[in-house]
């Protein structure tokens, strides 16, 4: 599918690294844009986190950055097509490198995140899948250090690498202050969705939810359905 079709804008992927899918789809519904002004996507792809966080806070200013030409092609024209073009830009940039003379109150990122694992014979795949132990570091202090004070931070995460991550993102400084467990089926966790905040002297409270995908004939749930209802473009 070259375009994919939200209810309030669409999303142009011919030939991007990696397409619109679920783990998007659930991130994108669970970050809390309300209070924030000024956000950075991290990985942005075609855009599609930058253009669902736009449409819940039509106030929010969202820069998004890529290391993928291609992509941030993508990104560029399907922020142009939306109607909040105004508060959307797309830099190609590594998060290692890139510089802002003003912290972000909202980071989000989907990132790539196999740690280990064979990879592709592609190059923009392995860069849109893949991330080694050394760049995780990066990662997370690159984050760490743009993020405002009181700012939140955004990821979608494997449920089997979880404790390597959240292990490395408090040796930075950040403490998790939310959880959600998202469940493929009623027995298998496959993905977190984690909001952390900068460590504080006083340790902050962890909330966790947790979230089923699809029942066991299939069909997706009531409680998904309800998440993304904002976005989809078709009854599901």
């Amino acid at each position: 599918m070259s375009i994919f079709y939200f209810k309030y804008f669409s999303v142009n992927q011919k030939n991007a690294s990696m397409k619109v899918g679920t783990d998007a789809m659930i991130l994108g519904a669970l970050i809390e844009t309300g209070h924030h002004k000024n956000a950075l996507d991290i990985g942005a792809g075609t855009g599609v986190l930058s253009l669902m966080c736009a449409q819940k806070n039509q106030d929010i200013f969202i820069t998004a950055i890529d290391i993928d030409k291609v992509n941030v092609s993508l990104a560029k024209e399907n922020f142009n097509d939306s109607v909040w073009a105004n508060n959307l830009e797309a830099i190609e940039a590594n998060i290692a490198d890139y510089n802002s003379p003003n912290s972000f109150d909202l980071i989000f990122s989907n990132p790539p995140f196999y740690l280990n694992g064979i990879k592709s014979q592609s190059k923009r795949i392995n860069n849109a899948k893949h991330l080694c132990s050394i760049n995780l570091i990066t990662f997370f202090q690159s984050s760490y250090d743009l993020l405002s004070k009181e700012g939140s931070f955004w990821i979608i995460i494997p449920f089997v690498e979880h404790r390597k991550w959240i292990s490395v993102s408090e040796q930075i400084g950040f403490q998790a202050f939310r959880i959600c467990y998202v469940y493929g089926n009623d027995s298998y966790c496959k993905r977190l969705v984690i909001e952390f905040k900068k460590h504080k002297e006083k340790k902050i409270a962890l909330y966790k939810t947790s979230l089923i995908i699809r029942n066991q004939d299939g069909t997706y749930t009531k409680e998904y359905k309800k998440l993304t209802e904002d976005f989809h473009s078709v009854k599901i």
